[in-house]
């Protein structure tokens, strides 16, 4: 048998053969991911550059939710019981720095009683909390916020509002215009005040202000970071790593001491409090080093965190979470010491037009192919080489083993992805339900078994019926639910292994390899066998469990079946005892076994757009 990781890969630009004697396909085919940055390819299958024996424990333990909100009319012990009956081990629970109390002896009493009530019912029901840490600029950190009037109008661009009203509470460099930012940009800090109510800001204003317009003003207790270094950062630091202390005694109190921490959430939105300068129009500090990179002021916040942590000897594994949305700005070696891991939100499950993505980069594109229409894939797109970015470029086993200072295991989580039916252009709420299904089944199975260790799906709730949540807009177990349950069962028995086996995989469709895009009919460019997805998961010593569908990108448009066979190198097909199961359906299917051998199984079976599940025990 098998054994071990055994895997090169080289950065080279050349043609790809996956082709074998006979027609069949090799499915490990490591030359996939020879693309260099800036290059993309509609062609390449970068997921396809390794096969691994994932343990089945990271599946069963890895299936994450994001608890955004309260669920009208049920209590956090319902919910975590639902969450846990489907099959999720862990959420994702956001408590930011302004839920601290002004005087930092704690949060405030209404964010305390509802996150310990909700950190008791995850602990009741084995749920797995991941604690975000987190100050969005529309509110960072502690603050005391009032209303004003606009005195007069003003337009947008003006440097000056002025207000009707006493003026207490507004103090001059302290005192931030929230409500003439948003969630890409902070308010203008005030930066002088008159008598005669006129306030000068640090940067023009976004928006016309209209005469008697509602103004929210917020004195902020801690000024957005400076360079590390400066008195105005220690400041800061010192209040977050107060937060830090507030939030590890409630989860410690409220739940006990095996978590996860992550330090922030996404740099796309609501993180301008990262830098004084994004509030000054001109800069008024002297640029520090990259804020991601050693020296740098997030970088150095993150280090004090861990150092916090370790101090109060919380065994929490921390999260370095400014890589939600920049995978490779830092990279893994150069990560703050005694960070765990690190998290992704890859997310593009919402159509992606070919020729959109190719324009302005025509160059970059080996090949030059550029399929007709729309990618909808449920997995995303960060398994592709659509754009250069894709996380296989850090999810591959020579690249996981990478970690920072003083951390042997390291870790790589999803802990935002998710799937909008409105996206799709869904209007009914029969057809969202499915293609929610689908998702469920089809994207975390996909990303345990390719080097995530956990995915967190948003959201919990949405009310909507055609929106994100994964549970319905009464709050009660939906169809996705039901279908995720089915699929966790049949990994029932799952226990630790060791040292995980190592398959190979030839595939081949039976009709002949088949064509994918509208212009490339013949499948010159991608044959749908080349897309035929093969997830192996190890339960036991002669235990496996895997999924099986084709990587469709015209999700959620089912694909009829179409007849495969696989041949598994490493695994015993000499009365090997399998079952064929559609976890969509609640069937079994056909399967059939062909000549197989010692160490080798060869079946013929169906796939479809939706994994199905292949139980194999050896004899």
């Amino acid at each position: 048998m098998k054994r071990g990781v055994a895997i090169a890969l080289p950065v080279l630009i050349g043609a790809v053969s996956t082709s074998t004697a006979g027609g069949a396909a090799r499915y490990v085919d490591p030359s996939q991911l020879d693309l260099p940055e800036p290059y993309f390819s509609f062609v390449r299958q970068p997921w396809r550059a390794y096969l691994e024996s994932t343990p089945a424990l990271t599946y069963v333990g890895g299936l994450g939710v994001v608890w955004n909100s309260e669920v009208p009319g049920r209590s956090a012990e319902q919910i975590a019981g639902e969450l846990a009956w489907a099959g999720f081990r862990r959420v994702r629970l956001e408590v930011p720095w302004s839920d601290v109390r002004w005087d930092e002896e704690g949060l405030t009493p209404e964010a305390a009683g509802r996150i310990a009530a909700t950190l008791r019912a995850l602990r009741t029901h084995g749920l797995r909390p991941d604690i975000l840490l987190n100050a969005n600029h529309g509110a960072p950190g502690p603050i005391r916020s009032a209303a004003w009037r606009a005195l007069h109008a003003s337009a947008a661009g003006s440097r000056e509002i002025a207000v009707a009203g006493p003026l207490v509470g507004i103090e001059p460099g302290w005192s931030e215009v929230t409500s003439l930012g948003d969630s890409g940009h902070s308010g203008p800090i005030v930066t002088h005040v008159s008598e005669d109510g006129r306030l000068t800001l640090s940067k023009p204003a976004m928006r016309d202000v209209a005469s008697g317009a509602a103004l929210q003003i917020a004195r902020l207790k801690y000024l957005p970071l400076f360079p590390a270094g400066t008195q105005e950062f220690e400041h800061t630091a010192a209040g977050w790593l107060r937060y830090v202390d507030c939030v590890l005694r409630l989860v410690l109190e409220s739940y006990g001491r095996d978590f996860d921490l992550e330090i922030w959430n996404e740099l796309t939105f609501g993180s301008d409090f990262l830098d004084i300068n994004n509030y000054y129009t001109p800069p008024i500090a002297r640029p520090g080093p990259d804020i991601l990179h050693a020296g740098g002021a997030a970088w150095e916040l993150a280090r004090r965190t861990v150092e916090e942590v370790r101090k109060l000897d919380a065994p929490a594994r921390i999260i370095w979470g400014f890589s939600n949305t920049t995978f490779f700005h830092t990279a893994v070696p150069d990560l703050p010491p005694g960070v765990d891991a690190q998290s992704y939100h890859p997310y593009g499950t919402g159509p992606r037009c070919y020729a959109r993505l190719v324009a302005g980069k025509e160059r970059y594109n080996v090949g030059g192919f550029v399929p007709e229409g729309c990618a909808v894939m449920p997995e995303g797109w960060a398994q592709t080489f659509q754009q250069t970015e894709t996380l296989m470029r850090v999810l591959n086993p020579v690249a996981r083993s990478e970690h920072p200072h003083g951390v042997t295991r390291f870790e790589h989580l999803i802990t935002e992805h998710g799937l909008d039916p409105r996206e799709l252009g869904i209007a009914d709420p029969a057809a969202a339900a499915s293609a929610r299904e689908k998702f469920l089944l089809r994207a975390p199975l996909f990303w345990l078994n390719k080097g995530i260790s956990a995915l967190y799906v948003y959201s919990l709730f949405d009310p909507d019926e055609l929106g994100l949540g994964v549970l319905q807009p009464d709050g009660g177990i939906s169809p996705a639910m039901q279908a995720l349950h089915r699929a966790v069962e049949r990994f029932a028995g799952a226990g630790a292994v060791a040292h995980p086996r190592i398959l190979d995989a030839q595939v081949i469709r039976l009709a002949g390899p088949g064509a994918v895009y509208p212009n490339d009919p013949q499948g010159k460019e991608v044959q749908q066998q080349e897309l035929a997805t093969v997830l192996p998961f190890q339960l036991s010593e002669r235990r496996f469990v895997v999924g099986l569908y084709v990587m469709t990108e015209s999700f959620p448009r089912d694909l009829p079946a179409q007849d495969y066979r696989i041949t598994f190198d490493g695994v015993s097909g000499r009365g090997a005892r399998l079952e064929y199961y559609d976890p969509l359906s609640d069937t079994s299917q056909p399967v059939r076994t062909l000549p197989s051998g010692h160490d080798q199984l060869s079946v013929a079976l169906a796939l479809t757009d939706t994994p199905r599940l292949l139980e194999i025990t050896e004899q």
